[in-house]
C-alpha cells in the first residue's frame, strides 16, 4: 500500500456494514442448512485445513477452513496469519487477498501484519475478510493464551458415518459464529470439542 495513499473512513465503513450483512446471511444459512447448532461435536486440524462435525460419534458434516489471524491475551495485539511464520500453508489458504484487498483499496487494518485487538477493529478485520474470501461463515476457537480467527469454506454433508469419535474434553467456548460481529501463532494443531457453537455481536462493529 502506498504510503502516501490517504484511507478513506467513510468508504471502509461502508464495506465493512454492506460486508457484514451478506456474512451475516450466509452464516445463518451454514448453521441451519447443515445442522450446526445443537449437540455437536468436532475436530479441526490446521495441518489439512480440515474441520468435521459429528454428532453421536458420527461424522456428518466436513469443510474446509483458512486462519484468519490470531490475538494475542498479554500483548493485546492481532496478528494475521500472512504474517505467521509459524502457520502451516495449508491453513493459509487464500488470505493474502485479504491483504492484496487491503492495498487495492488502501485500508490499513487488512495490510498491516499486527494491530490492537480492540473488538472494532476486530470485528472489522474478520467480517471484512471473511468477504473477501467468500466464506460460509466465521469460526472463534479461545485459549487461554491465544485466541484463534478461522473462516469456514466448503462444507459438505457425509453419505456415510465414519467410526464413533473418542470421548473428548469439552471446549465450550469455542464458537461457530452466529453474527459476523463477533470477534494468534499457533498453540494446536488438533483439537477437538463439544458444545454450542454461536456467534455474538455487540452492535459496534
Amino acid at each position: 500500500m502506498d504510503q502516501q495513499a490517504v484511507h478513506d473512513h467513510e468508504r471502509w465503513e461502508s464495506v465493512v456494514s454492506t460486508t457484514r450483512d451478506s456474512v451475516g446471511q450466509r452464516q445463518a444459512a451454514m448453521v441451519s442448512d447443515h445442522g450446526l447448532s445443537g449437540d455437536v461435536q468436532y475436530h479441526w486440524s490446521m495441518d489439512d485445513a480440515s474441520i468435521v462435525w459429528s454428532r453421536g460419534g458420527r461424522d456428518f458434516v466436513h469443510g474446509r477452513i483458512t486462519m484468519l489471524g490470531s490475538v494475542d491475551h498479554v500483548r493485546q495485539t492481532w496478528l494475521w496469519s500472512w504474517a505467521n511464520d509459524s502457520l502451516p500453508q495449508a491453513v493459509l489458504g487464500g488470505i493474502n487477498a485479504v491483504r492484496q484487498y487491503g492495498e487495492e483499496h488502501v485500508f490499513p487494518l487488512l495490510v498491516w501484519p499486527s494491530f490492537r485487538a480492540e473488538q472494532t477493529p476486530v470485528t472489522q478485520a474478520r467480517v471484512v475478510a471473511a468477504g473477501v474470501l467468500g466464506a460460509e461463515g466465521l469460526w472463534f476457537e479461545p485459549g487461554d493464551e491465544v485466541d484463534l480467527h478461522f473462516a469456514i469454506h466448503d462444507l459438505r454433508r457425509l453419505l456415510s458415518a465414519t467410526a464413533a469419535v473418542p470421548a473428548v474434553r469439552p471446549l465450550y467456548g469455542a464458537r461457530l459464529l452466529k453474527d459476523p460481529g463477533d470477534v494468534a501463532t499457533a498453540p494446536r494443531l488438533h483439537c477437538r470439542g463439544t458444545g454450542l457453537l454461536i456467534w455474538h455481536h455487540d452492535g459496534r462493529g
